[in-house]
């Protein structure tokens, strides 16, 4: 019931800013669109690793599925 609540608060947290009608910069947003790249590229190696390890993926089916 916790994990239950607390998601709800999150949620009437976020539907709370929604409604002020701000919205983050564009140039925020491709930052942080810049640094999801980054991060994935960064630990392409661990994720393939992991892809394999956990579900049997070959490296290429990874990339072109999940990376």
């Amino acid at each position: 019931m916790g994990m239950d609540r607390e998601m709800e608060e999150i949620l009437r947290e976020m539907k709370g800013y929604f409604n002020t009608g701000k919205t983050k910069s564009v140039t925020w947003r491709k930052n942080q669109l810049t640094g999801i790249l980054d991060l994935i590229h960064e630990n392409e190696d661990a994720i393939f690793k992991a892809l394999h390890l956990d579900l049997g993926k070959h490296p290429v089916e990874a990339y072109r599925d999940e990376v």
